[in-house]
């Protein structure tokens, strides 16, 4: 007679291990899909100060340098012709990525007027919002003088990750945002 008792706990032992071996890898790759994650989502956060701040950085130089130069050859005085140059660069540079834009405001009351262009289409009708609204939080911030950045809702009401900072030099309370949306920086990783 054949005895296959010895067979079965082989291959129950065979079965556990590859169990084993499965769970330890999942484990193992997603420990580092998750440490990836945040080493890409900081170097983002890094990206967007960096670019937001270079901006500011321009913009100020450039009303320093309308203020001392032309403050009486412009309609509406420096500030203005400072901010249409801005207005006019943003809206030639587009965007980067594939959801990354730049967006000037500026706080008209209880309200947020948007004065760049907005890279996605049918966002035009809102150009102005309410101050107190849950959308535009970045901005919000930005026009409250404060610089960082943060995960929140945009002018269209998207969740994005975006990097803020009030504009110093124009004293009308103005504030620049560079955003890129969060199913951007999630898809790479989603994918995997």
């Amino acid at each position: 007679m054949f005895d296959n008792t010895g067979s079965k706990d082989q291959r129950r032992i065979l079965w556990v291990a590859i169990a084993l071996m499965v769970a330890v890898s999942t484990i193992v790759l997603s420990i580092t899909l998750w440490m990836l994650y945040k080493a890409n989502f900081q170097q983002r956060v890094e990206d967007l100060r960096a670019m937001v701040e270079a901006q500011v950085s321009i913009i100020d130089s450039v009303a320093i340098f309308d203020r001392q130069h032309s403050a009486g050859d412009v309609e509406g005085g420096s500030e203005n012709a400072t901010l249409q140059q801005v207005i006019d660069g943003l809206s030639q540079l587009g965007g980067f990525g594939e959801s990354g834009e730049f967006v000037l405001g500026r706080r008209r009351g209880d309200q947020i007027e948007f004065l760049s262009e907005f890279r996605f289409p049918g966002s035009a009708t809102r150009r102005i919002v309410p101050f107190s609204t849950g959308a535009a939080a970045p901005m919000r911030r930005a026009l409250n003088k404060e610089s960082g950045w943060m995960i929140g809702a945009d002018y269209r009401g998207e969740q994005v990750l975006a990097a803020f900072e009030p504009i110093g030099e124009l004293r009308m309370g103005v504030g620049l945002v560079a955003k890129v949306d969060m199913a951007e920086v999630r898809a790479p990783f989603m994918q995997v």
